[in-house]
């Protein structure tokens, strides 16, 4: 175990500054990082910092102004005391590799620097993270949706923020995507899911919306309203501030009653277990028959041999539909390579079987 000095070995005016808070320096510093104290109602954290000071320990200021440690300090310092950093396990580290490499970093540690304000998980400003390390941390919060924006990762909502940072710190592997099979619509196939599709003055319905991303499109393109349907709670604050009046959670709790007003089904199911053709034949199941479905399926749909497919097959020969194919890549902004197709089930499909 790393052997840290005892307030006792320290100068007079340091454990002043420590007071009766903490019986050494090792329990201050794990105090101010685990956030049991703060510098506006305890002295435990300003005597950290005050402390980090005395010792040239580089600090720098966190969200409004709170002081954070770093474990590292400048050259010149470091030899000026040497014996007292030695006690407190502190590494050797110059200003200019703090400043222009950045420094190695576990990812319990770079978490450990990160703020939440108010969506957002902000980035420390004057120390530079490793590109290593920094692209292990980037990765893990992509992973949990967050969107990079320069110098933080925004989410949807504070209490998101807050969760999300609680969970990797805590050691959890949080990945969105594969969890909720969640593989937003590009721009490339929401071109090709709205071409040719009027929905000027129409209700629409997306059943598995997302963050809105289909909800801003067909309200751009003149839709008057657009019912959405989503799962994962957290996206439902950004689908209303798309523009979407969210009608439930469960697309399979849906009535028939819920979207009678119904015009128009625009719909980006997830593709695994064959959800996209379960999602579209309840559906299909619901709406009235005057209502337009186009779908962003899985490939599947047009070669798969098992009996789900291959009974949805038959649903679309009897119509006469043929799956239009999206062309490779189509979701490699999503992050994923698989094969997609575009489905379009037209209205009165009644009278179009009696044909």
């Amino acid at each position: 175990m790393t052997n840290y000095v005892q307030c006792s070995d320290l100068p007079v005016e340091v454990q002043q500054m420590m007071k009766y808070k903490a019986a050494t320096v090792e329990d201050a510093i794990a105090m101010h990082r685990q956030g049991h104290v703060t510098i506006v109602d305890n002295g435990v954290s300003w005597s950290v910092y005050r402390l980090g000071e005395y010792l040239g320990v580089v600090t720098w200021e966190g969200h409004k102004g709170t002081p954070r440690n770093v474990p590292c300090v400048p050259r010149k310092k470091y030899q000026d005391k040497v014996s007292q950093y030695r006690l407190l396990s502190v590494e050797l580290v110059s200003e200019s590799q703090l400043r222009d490499e950045g420094i190695e970093l576990t990812m319990a540690q770079m978490l450990e620097q990160l703020v939440v304000d108010g969506p957002r998980l902000v980035l420390p400003t004057s120390v530079t993270f490793a590109p290593h390390s920094y692209q292990v941390l980037k990765k893990a919060l992509i992973k949990a949706n967050g969107k990079y924006q320069g110098s933080s990762f925004g989410f949807d909502s504070q209490a998101t923020a807050t969760d999300v940072l609680t969970r990797l710190m805590q050691g959890e592997d949080i990945n969105i995507k594969k969890t909720l099979q969640y593989y937003p619509t590009t721009d490339p196939a929401g071109d090709r899911l709205l071409d040719g599709v009027k929905l000027n003055g129409k209700v629409v319905c997306e059943p598995s919306a997302g963050e809105g991303y289909i909800v801003r499109r067909a309200l751009a393109a003149g839709a008057k309203e657009v019912l959405a349907v989503e799962l994962y709670e957290p996206f439902h604050e950004p689908l209303r501030r798309a523009g979407g009046r969210i009608i439930g959670c469960n697309i399979f709790d849906v009535t028939p009653d819920d979207v009678a007003n119904v015009d128009v089904v625009l719909m980006n199911p997830p593709f695994s277990g064959a959800q996209d053709v379960k999602h579209v034949e309840y559906v299909l199941s619901i709406v009235p028959d005057r209502v337009e479905v186009h779908a962003i399926m899985s490939g599947a749909v047009k070669d798969n041999t098992s009996r789900i497919y291959t009974g949805f097959r038959t649903l679309l020969d009897a119509f006469g539909i043929k799956p239009e194919d999206l062309p490779a890549g189509t979701f490699k902004d999503s992050g994923t390579q698989v094969k997609s197709c575009i489905v379009r089930i037209p209205s009165r499909r009644k009278a179009t079987l009696a044909a």
